[in-house]
C-alpha cells in the first residue's frame, strides 16, 4: 500500500491536502486478467506494452499506456479507515474531480522512477519464487528486464 499526501489549489485557489491511499489486492488482478484475456491476460498486456516502448522508443503510441496508469489508479486509491481500505465511488469521485488527481498523475510523470515504484507499491507482496517465474517468463516472451531482476 502507498500513502500520499496530496497537496493542490482547489477552484477558490485555497490549498487543500488530503491524504489517499493505492493499494490493489489479489481479487483485482483476477478482474484485470479477464478484462486483458485477449491479449493472454494481464501480463500478456503488459508484456506487450513494455515492448512496444522498448522497441519503438518515442515513437511507441503512449495514449494506451496513459490509459493503463490511468486504470490502475482509479482501481487502487482509496482511504485507510481504521482496519479496513475504502475505494468508495465517493472518494473515487473527489479524487478524481479535484486537483488531487492531476498533482499526482504530475508527481508520477516527473519522477522517472514515479510509475515502477507506483505499481510495485500498489501491488500484493509476490514470494521470491513467484517473481523469479515472471521474470523468466518476460524473458521468454522477449521483454529486457535489466534492472528489475
Amino acid at each position: 500500500m502507498i500513502k500520499r499526501t496530496i497537496t493542490y489549489k482547489d477552484f477558490d485557489g485555497n490549498l487543500v491536502t488530503e491524504d489517499y491511499c493505492f493499494h490493489m489486492m489479489e481479487a483485482d488482478f483476477v478482474d484485470l486478467d479477464f478484462k486483458y484475456e485477449d491479449f493472454g491476460g494481464l501480463r500478456g498486456y503488459l508484456t506487450q506494452l513494455i515492448k512496444d516502448i522498448q522497441e519503438k522508443g518515442e515513437n511507441a503510441p503512449k495514449r494506451p499506456m496513459y490509459e493503463f496508469l490511468k486504470e490502475m489508479i482509479s482501481v487502487s486509491v482509496g482511504k485507510r479507515v481504521a482496519n479496513r481500505f475504502d475505494r468508495s465511488q465517493e472518494i473515487k469521485d473527489r479524487f478524481f474531480q479535484t486537483g488531487a488527481y492531476s498533482g499526482f498523475l504530475i508527481e508520477l510523470l516527473n519522477d522517472p522512477n514515479g510509475i515502477p515504484a507506483f505499481i510495485e507499491g500498489i501491488t500484493p507482496e509476490v514470494p521470491a519464487e513467484k517473481r523469479k517465474e515472471a521474470i523468466e517468463q518476460l524473458k521468454a516472451d522477449g521483454v529486457r528486464v535489466e534492472g528489475i531482476e
